[in-house]
């Protein structure tokens, strides 16, 4: 944990005042020390986040992404995994939890499993969006909305990080339509309320995807005309 803590010093001491520390995507055996120093693995990780959130004074964004970070890896499922009711447990309160959704690429995101979600993890997540991304196969390109996420979802979630095409100019209309997903009511971030039906009711949302597209490519179109005036 000292060098951990002089690195941070050293990104703190550049100016960073957010942070995050990303446990997925990696091996879940504890090696021998780590062994006689920690439970469990969810433990191990929750401990030392919440040494370095602390040496750090406590910054106002801190984002902690667990190795279980859909409903598809939590094992066997998000009411009954040891690792997120750990991690719901000892992870401090004032640190946000990134999660994909059912799966890494969700398609959807229901209210439903969110509530279900923040009830294990005691906080409402961050959602860790990855409906666009195209690192995996940049053979494919996605310029549709952004959609199968119901506005009302806003209120019941920390926020959004959208994990876009690797192509750069590929991205206005993710962008575009995301914003105009975040724009249509009002954003509850900071409410405590996070309780709702277990009816999982969609209908009558305010967000439409297709009216959103058209309204993005529309603006893309005349973004495209001023550079090839410029030009």
């Amino acid at each position: 944990m000292i060098g951990t803590h002089k690195l941070c010093l050293q990104v703190l001491n550049l100016g960073c005042n957010s942070f995050a520390l990303l446990f997925d995507d990696i091996d879940q055996n504890l090696n021998t020390t780590d062994k006689t120093l920690f439970h469990s693995f969810a433990y191990a990780q929750a401990t030392v986040t919440n040494e370095i959130y602390h040496f750090l004074n406590k910054p106002h964004l801190f984002l902690f992404c667990p190795t279980e970070y859909c409903s598809t890896r939590a094992v066997p499922s998000i009411l009954t995994s040891e690792y997120l009711q750990t991690i719901g447990e000892i992870l401090d309160p004032q640190i946000d939890i990134m999660w994909t959704g059912p799966k890494v690429i969700s398609k959807h995101i229901s209210l439903g499993s969110i509530v279900t979600l923040t009830k294990v993890l005691k906080r409402r997540p961050v959602i860790w969006d990855n409906i666009h991304a195209n690192d995996y196969d940049q053979r494919r390109i996605f310029l549709g909305p952004y959609c199968g996420r119901s506005s009302k979802l806003k209120s019941h979630i920390r926020g959004v990080l959208l994990n876009p095409n690797c192509e750069f100019e590929a991205n206005f209309i993710p962008m575009h339509t995301m914003a105009q997903w975040i724009r249509l009511s009002k954003w509850d971030a900071d409410s405590d309320m996070y309780t709702l039906d277990s009816g999982d009711n969609d209908l009558q949302d305010e967000y439409v995807p297709s009216k959103s597209l058209e309204l993005a490519l529309i603006d893309w179109l005349k973004l495209i005309y001023m550079v090839s005036f410029i030009y």
